[in-house]
């Protein structure tokens, strides 16, 4: 497992008592406040998942936590996976995957009864395992009156500008009111929507879903929009997803 992971780009993770934390990947850092760790750990893991989707393998991940220093890596899935073969210790590391030996509680484990063995002759075909639904691919159309597919990373803002280490396309918004950051956004795709994170903009980034939450979001951290969700770029600039035609 370990030889089939490329040894770049790396997600560094310090996550602290607190909850705070601090990631870097290839030289793109974001901070985390202080806060739950457990929630801290969902979005570092979240993080790190996108980036894993966006290069289309797992990506390696060093976390330091109070407990040590762990190497994972993680999938585009969400699966986070042990690189080492460490004893387990009485506390659960926090960005440590959990060891294959810990019970699962006996309510998520429905007891099985093993059939008696039938001849090989009498036993059925398994059946074709499904294909796996194919992605969806969105569009963003912007009350400013641009309109994207999104098959690809975009940098939104009112004059974006896109880092040395940046797989992205900038995207500019005619934003009279200002209220739109030079680098507010970036939005990528997704299997069932696209992401959007909040580049620490000054006024906000906001997804409203369909039936009509809305989720200010945290700078740094990725949150999912869907057909039909609207996202909020400060005061004045929306963008409507929709599915690609």
């Amino acid at each position: 497992m370990t030889e089939n992971i490329p040894t770049y780009p790396i997600v560094e993770v310090t996550l602290n008592e607190d909850g705070s934390a601090h990631l870097n990947v290839a030289g793109s850092h974001v901070d985390f406040p202080a806060g739950d760790p457990a929630a801290t750990r969902r979005a570092i893991i979240e993080r790190a998942t996108a980036v894993a989707a966006q290069l289309g393998r797992p990506v390696r991940m060093n976390a330091t936590d109070p407990l040590g220093s762990w190497q994972n890596a993680v999938a585009s899935n969400g699966d986070v996976i042990d690189l080492e073969a460490q004893t387990a210790t009485v506390r659960q590391p926090i960005l440590r995957p959990k060891q294959a030996s810990t019970p699962a509680p006996v309510l998520e484990q429905p007891t099985r009864i093993t059939p008696p063995p039938v001849a090989r002759a009498d036993v059925p075909t398994p059946p074709a395992p499904a294909a796996a639904p194919a992605p969806v691919r969105c569009t963003v159309s912007f009350s400013t009156g641009e309109q994207v597919v999104v098959d690809q990373p975009y940098i939104v803002g009112r004059k974006p500008t896109t880092q040395a280490h940046e797989v992205a396309v900038a995207l500019q918004l005619r934003d009279l009111s200002m209220t739109v950051s030079k680098r507010h956004a970036r939005v990528e795709p997704v299997a069932a929507g696209v992401n959007v994170t909040d580049l620490g903009s000054a006024n906000g980034t906001r997804v409203v879903t369909a039936d009509g939450r809305t989720f200010p979001l945290r700078p740094g951290i990725p949150h999912r929009a869907t057909p039909g969700d609207r996202i909020e770029f400060g005061s004045t600039v929306v963008g409507t997803v929709a599915v690609a035609a």
